[in-house]
């Protein structure tokens, strides 16, 4: 079987608050162009991505909110050490950095970790924990890659 040397596509899902932070904070959805690359020694970048919220309520007269994605895929059990030439789709660790482009949510960074796998379906998935260190918020998220 050939190596995995990237898993590219649409992922969909959601993002939820910690059972303490329901009555302040919503469940959003995930909505995200994202891009997983085998990592590599030297590769500072290995996953990328984009994404917006159309629903958004956060920036009063924007109801369309953009932003970016950026982070790292690193193989499980090698202590932050990339495997090279595959991506780790059996307990891949996957940490992201979503950054808004709107200018009064420049400081809104959230943070995610999480794992990947592979669903009994055969779906990619990714599950882990985020955290908005600014808003002092956090919770769980759990996305799938569309089939084509």
């Amino acid at each position: 079987m050939k190596p995995l040397r990237h898993l590219s596509g649409l992922w969909l899902g959601e993002a939820a608050p910690h059972p303490s932070l329901l009555d302040a904070v919503p469940t959003n959805p995930i909505k995200w162009t994202l891009t997983l690359l085998a990592p590599e020694p030297d590769l500072a970048l290995s996953a990328f991505g984009a994404g917006f919220f159309d629903d958004a309520a956060d920036v009063p007269g924007e109801p369309v909110l953009l932003f970016t994605l950026s982070g790292k895929v690193d193989a499980p059990g090698k202590g932050g050490e990339a495997s090279v030439s595959r991506v780790p789709v059996d307990g891949g660790i996957v940490t992201l950095v979503k950054r808004y482009t709107h200018p009064d949510l420049v400081y809104s960074v959230i943070n995610y970790a999480g794992r990947l796998s592979r669903e009994a379906d055969g779906a990619f998935a990714l599950r882990g924990t985020w955290r908005n260190e600014a808003e002092n918020t956090h919770g769980s998220f759990a996305c799938r890659r569309e089939e084509d």
